[in-house]
């Protein structure tokens, strides 16, 4: 808890003064990229991979490749690799585990990054084509993997809106991404659907959040309401 707490504080100084020199963004980018690594706690992962991705965002001037993506090619890399595997051996679950969380919240804090970076390999669409294809997956002892995806891809769709809904869709039922539309069928897996609401409720609590920095409620209406 303390180690998540200092992360939290890091991370909230770094949006807020938007600058490090070179060496602090290097020593503090190196720690990150450990923690993204070797730690075994959600918690601590989900900080270090937003304030990896808060310090991506700051321009160092020396062209040097930000953590944010070298973390995310090192876990594209390794997914790459086993996706095609029929099983996957103990090792390879807890690492496919990770994987997926950790570029799950790159996707989500660190989305503006990798597009102008420019390099499809690590691209958001990419990205999408990648926890699809664990979803695919049919094992029954992979089952954590498949939600683990399904998760992985609604934090992408809070910070892409547009890979899940589609205005051609006119708000109706084609107007939402085929792996939200399958996770809500009749015959998804419970866990599927329930992971699949978790997706939606974050994504409409983030365009609220959205909402009310473009629109802010002034004083006297929200004594009104």
């Amino acid at each position: 808890i303390q180690l998540q707490c200092c992360l939290s504080v890091i991370d909230a100084v770094v949006e807020e003064v938007g600058c490090l020199s070179f060496s602090s963004a290097c020593e503090l980018e190196k720690d990150l990229r450990c923690l993204l690594l070797r730690s075994t706690y959600h918690g601590v992962l989900y900080y270090a991979a937003r304030c990896i991705c808060s310090t991506s965002k700051i321009d160092s001037g020396t062209g040097a490749l930000p953590g944010a993506l070298q973390i995310c090619y090192r876990f594209v890399k390794m997914l790459n690799e086993v996706c095609i595997e029929r099983e996957l051996s103990n090792g390879e679950h807890a690492h496919v585990a990770r994987a997926l969380f950790v570029l799950g919240h790159l996707a989500r804090f660190g989305a503006e990054t990798f597009e102008n970076y420019g390099d499809r390999e690590v691209s958001p669409t990419r990205l999408l084509h990648i926890f699809r294809s664990f979803l695919q997956r049919t094992s029954r002892q992979e089952f954590d993997l498949k939600k683990s995806a399904l998760r992985a891809c609604g934090l992408l769709f809070v910070s892409r809106p547009c890979l899940m809904l589609s205005a051609k869709g006119d708000f109706g039922k084609g107007s939402m991404d085929g792996i939200m539309c399958a996770a809500l069928s009749t015959s998804a897996e419970c866990g599927l659907k329930e992971q699949a609401l978790l997706n939606l409720e974050e994504y409409l609590r983030e365009e609220e959040s959205r909402a009310l920095i473009r629109f802010p409620v002034r004083g006297d209406q929200t004594s009104q309401t």
